[in-house]
């Protein structure tokens, strides 16, 4: 077999075990769809087998930018580094730029005294590719069970695949 007929067959099969890969993913988010038809099972599935991708449950970029705060938000909680990578862009996404291991510890660190939950995503405001929302979190300290409501405004970029937190406040 010639060299060029050995680069061409390497190349097809690249392409293919490429797109058998895009297949088996999207197979095994259907049959968890077929499963539990829900949007939060469907979204559950894309973020466990396409982390950061978004499409799908969630169709309009409202719900988008909601799924991606609450992705984020939680993600930081379990000190998840891998997916608050993915979900951020610029200067904010500097911040979780250094050894894994060390970025998730100080992140659990951070939330072992006070817990947060989301209870809303408001005011999402889309300006083409930019947009700003506000989350509605409720901080519970752990040792005493009180409660704190906050409001932090995200700053958000789409991408070619989805929404990514570009800074918060």
């Amino acid at each position: 077999m010639s060299t060029t007929a050995r680069r061409s067959r390497g190349s097809v099969l690249f392409v293919v075990g490429a797109l058998l890969a895009a297949v088996v993913s999207g197979l095994m988010i259907a049959r968890i769809a077929t499963r539990d038809p829900s949007a939060a099972a469907i979204e559950q599935a894309e973020a466990r087998y396409l982390p950061g991708f978004h499409f799908g449950a969630a169709s309009s970029d409202q719900e988008k930018i909601d799924a991606t705060i609450r992705r984020m938000l939680t993600a930081m909680q379990a000190g998840d580094v891998a997916t608050v990578r993915t979900l951020s862009c610029g200067e904010f996404a500097q911040a979780f730029a250094g050894p894994e291991p060390q970025i998730g510890d100080a992140m659990r660190q951070a939330y072992t005294a006070v817990s947060f939950a989301v209870a809303a995503v408001e005011n999402i405001r889309v300006y083409g590719d930019d947009a700003r929302a506000d989350a509605i979190e409720i901080a519970t300290q752990r040792d005493t069970g009180k409660k704190n409501r906050s409001v932090e405004q995200f700053v958000l970029q789409r991408h070619g695949y989805g929404w990514q937190v570009c800074d918060s406040h």
